[in-house]
């Protein structure tokens, strides 16, 4: 997975993600939730279970037991996507665009991939709402008009450009 992001002095992000599957990738539900389930496959493994030492001198149990590893806790801060607030032609507000990528591949010989692949989140700390997306066009277009996928001269790759006008606030 290739990852771009631009971190701040502040707790303001823009995160840019290009992730290798749909929307049911667990990636994306981290993003926006902060949260993964602990016996999900893709969650990171928790560190083995240490013994704590044996109380030695003043020492108690309860003392021990306190210093003994914790289990891994993921924290991470739910973020907002642009793409999902924005409301245009061809996508209701509250769902991510149709695709952002349609390309042939030699995998997939019948027909382009066409899939949501790349999105723009914001951090909840220091972003207004947002104020526009580039709107994109709707698949069955593209597709009847590109049967075989980008690249093409009027789309020179094959992801689609994304972009967003956002306001930064003064926090």
């Amino acid at each position: 997975m290739s990852l771009s992001c631009f971190l701040f002095s502040s707790p303001l992000l823009l995160l840019l993600l290009p992730v290798a599957r749909a929307l049911d990738l667990p990636t994306y539900n981290l993003v926006l939730d902060g949260l993964m389930d602990l016996i999900h496959p893709q969650h990171p493994p928790l560190p083995a279970p240490i013994k704590p030492r044996k109380p030695t001198g003043t020492a108690t149990r309860a003392s021990a037991a306190a210093a003994a590893p914790q289990p891994w806790e993921a924290l991470f801060a739910p973020m907002r996507s642009a793409y999902r607030e924005a409301d245009y032609p061809n996508k209701p507000a509250g769902r991510e665009p149709q695709f952002t990528n349609y390309a042939w591949s030699a995998f997939m010989p019948d027909e382009p991939f066409a899939g949501t692949l790349d999105y723009l989140f914001l951090s909840e700390l220091g972003w207004g709402p947002v104020q526009y997306v580039k709107p994109l066009p709707a698949l069955a277009d593209v597709k009847a008009e590109h049967p075989v996928g980008f690249p093409v001269a009027s789309e020179p790759s094959d992801h689609v450009l994304l972009a967003a006008e956002l306001v930064l606030l003064d926090f």
